[in-house]
C-alpha cells in the first residue's frame, strides 16, 4: 500500500495502542500472539489459533471491538 494512502489514524500512538491492547487482551487464552506491526493505515498480525477459537470468530471480535473503540475515540462513525 502506498505510504499515507487512506486514513492514517494508526500513526497516532493512542489509536495504535487500541489495536495492540485488543490483540494482547486474549493472548495466551484464545490464541498465541506471535508478531504484529501497526502501520499508519493498516496492520499485520501473526497468531497461532487454539482449537476452541476459530480464526473467523477472532477476526470478527477484533474488527468489531477495534472499530467501535477507535470511532468512539475519534468521535466519528463508519468504517475504520
Amino acid at each position: 500500500m502506498h505510504p499515507g494512502h487512506g486514513n492514517c489514524w494508526l500513526k497516532q500512538p493512542e489509536i495504535a495502542s487500541i489495536v495492540e491492547k485488543a490483540w494482547l487482551y486474549f493472548d495466551g487464552q484464545r490464541y498465541r500472539l506471535l508478531v504484529w506491526c501497526v502501520m499508519p493505515n493498516h496492520v499485520h498480525v501473526l497468531i497461532e489459533t487454539f482449537d476452541k477459537f476459530p480464526l473467523g470468530g477472532l477476526l470478527h471480535l477484533w474488527k468489531s471491538f477495534i472499530a467501535k473503540t477507535i470511532n468512539n475515540r475519534l468521535q466519528r462513525e463508519g468504517t475504520v
